[in-house]
């Protein structure tokens, strides 16, 4: 196993939640019957924050970028470092899309920081624990 850096962006208040649980919630098919595009499993990203938050928008939610960064779903970036035998790379339409197969535990990972983006666009490092 080698370990890989991969990146989940997320809204304040979920940030704040995560922080709390120490568990990202894999998404998961709908009840509704509706899939999740790659399959169950966390999704994240190999771009980091200093891509800067548009690029990260883009990168994750591809045409409706701007609306998921208006809602803030990219206001803060947890970076996790970790054994790469559960994440699937899918490279889809100019995307880069890390899914691991499960919800991610963070006192499982070998180094987790959440990274703030301030309103200057430039981002505050926060080590997790």
């Amino acid at each position: 196993m080698k370990q890989i850096v991969f990146h989940h962006c997320t809204t304040s208040a979920s940030a704040a939640a995560i922080k709390e649980s120490g568990v990202i919630n894999q998404s998961k098919t709908k009840p509704n019957g509706l899939n999740v595009n790659h399959g169950e499993g966390t999704y994240d990203t190999p771009l980091g924050p200093e891509n800067g938050r548009m690029a990260l928008a883009l990168n994750n939610y591809g045409t409706a970028w701007q609306h998921f960064e208006n809602m803030g779903r990219v206001d803060v970036v947890i970076r996790i470092v970790m054994d790469d035998s559960k994440v699937k790379h899918i490279s889809v339409n100019g995307r880069e899309i890390y899914v691991y197969s499960e919800d991610i535990n963070l006192n499982e990972a070998d180094e987790v920081d959440f990274i703030y983006f301030t309103n200057a666009g430039k981002y505050e490092v926060k080590k997790y624990k």
